[in-house]
């Protein structure tokens, strides 16, 4: 192939896939084209960076809310099932209802919607509950699976892929994620990605996330690579001034400063906070401390902590 074909690019860059194959149900329920946002791209670079390295793709991801994770780790799935013969990909959802029903809908409605040449058949029988299988000559196998069920997760063979959304919820976590970590080879050309909103500390993703974070501090190589990614690279988490805003506050302008923040970020988060409080606080963290710091503690407690820790 050559490198600036399209094919070679279909094959190669996962963003071109999403852009030209690829659609997805937006927050109003159209039907567009996948374009990846500013979030999504984040998480990509460093996926992308991975794979050029020959290395593991092996990610664990610290969001906010309705950052688009899930669709992008659902996309690459489908990306790999179109392009790599053989694939077998497995997403692990922390409950049956409504979760892992609605990332299996994310894929039947990718699938449905695949150009004629690149949407491969499906083998007869193999659409069935929550698992597409393509027939002959691709024989790629999607799957989503749910931490309720963990004796599934991990007894269903090898995979290429695992997509393991919101581990602080799994009512097993460690036991479950070493079942599908022997699962997926240690070898280039495969990827897990985790990913999950905080939910205090001490279980799993923050002792993983803890970790791995200070493995890359001290310039070793972690068992997975850490992305926090921030609410305010949302393009849309913005409000214009109005003339019923008051002016920033200092320690408003000193987290504008701190976080390279826009005004018009600020003024978005102020209208989270008037109606959610504590729980904007959780859904939408400054940093990944923040985040572990606001979703295991009363508010009142964790403004306390974050005033310290900022002097």
């Amino acid at each position: 192939m050559n490198e600036h074909s399209l094919e070679y690019q279909l094959y190669h860059d996962f963003p071109t896939f999403a852009k030209l194959c690829l659609k997805i149900e937006d927050k109003k329920g159209r039907l567009v084209p996948f374009e990846l946002n500013d979030a999504q791209m984040i998480v990509w670079r460093e996926i992308k960076r991975q794979i050029d390295a020959k290395l593991p793709v092996r990610v664990i991801l610290l969001k906010g809310r309705q950052q688009g994770c899930s669709t992008l780790a659902a996309g690459i799935k489908m990306w790999l099932a179109c392009t790599r013969e053989g694939f077998r990909g497995m997403t692990v959802a922390h409950k049956l209802k409504p979760a892992a029903q609605e990332l299996f809908g994310k894929v039947e409605t990718m699938y449905s919607n695949l150009p004629e040449d690149v949407k491969y058949p499906l083998a007869a029988g193999r659409q069935t509950g929550r698992r597409l299988k393509f027939d002959e000559p691709m024989r790629s196998v999607m799957v989503v699976e749910s931490a309720e069920e963990s004796d599934a997760v991990g007894r269903s063979g090898t995979f290429a892929f695992g997509h393991l959304t919101e581990i602080p919820f799994w009512p097993k976590a460690d036991e479950t994620m070493a079942a599908f970590e022997a699962c997926v080879p240690d070898e280039p050309g495969t990827f897990i990605i985790v990913e999950s909103t905080a939910k205090g500390m001490g279980d799993w993703f923050h002792r993983m996330w803890t970790s791995c974070s200070r493995a890359v501090a001290e310039g070793k190589r972690p068992e997975y690579w850490p992305v926090f990614i921030p609410w305010y690279k949302q393009r849309e988490y913005k409000r214009e001034r109005t003339e019923l805003d008051a002016p920033l506050t200092a320690d408003e302008r000193k987290r504008m400063r701190k976080y390279g923040m826009s005004e018009e970020n600020i003024l978005w988060y102020r209208s989270k906070l008037e109606k959610g409080g504590e729980l904007a606080q959780q859904e939408y963290p400054d940093d990944d401390d923040h985040a572990f710091l606001t979703s295991g503690m009363p508010y009142f407690v964790a403004k306390r902590l974050q005033k310290i820790d900022e002097r």
